[in-house]
């Protein structure tokens, strides 16, 4: 994969970029994928040497299709995205629900201590 674009400023030690695949040949069409790299990293150098951490994430965002003699089309893949929020949005809820959960019994045994 090719490194394609770079985002602008982004915080030390986060990264994103835009990776388009090299163009794949099936049958009389040519496929091209590209993804969205994005992470952070952290390094040190110590007295006893070098560490490191890093964290990434390759998401798909779309692929470009293409026959002999036509125009390249470009096909968003946002269903990647969606099931992404949508598992984000019910990990809030429970989150959420936990946190009501645990303020009740924290009133309720406040309440039969007589505070």
């Amino acid at each position: 994969m090719t490194n394609f674009a770079n985002r602008g400023a982004e915080p030390k030690g986060h990264f994103h970029r835009l990776l388009v695949g090299q163009p794949q040949r099936v049958g009389d069409r040519t496929v091209q994928a590209v993804a969205q790299l994005s992470g952070w990293r952290r390094g040190r150098r110590g007295k006893s040497g070098e560490s490191g951490l890093a964290f990434f994430r390759v998401s798909p965002v779309a692929l470009f299709l293409s026959e002999e003699g036509q125009e390249r089309v470009a096909i968003p893949l946002a269903g990647a995205r969606t099931c992404q929020q949508r598992r984000l949005a019910v990990l809030f809820f429970l989150a959420i629900g936990l946190i009501g959960l645990l303020i009740s019994f924290a009133v309720q045994a406040r309440m039969r201590k007589g505070g």
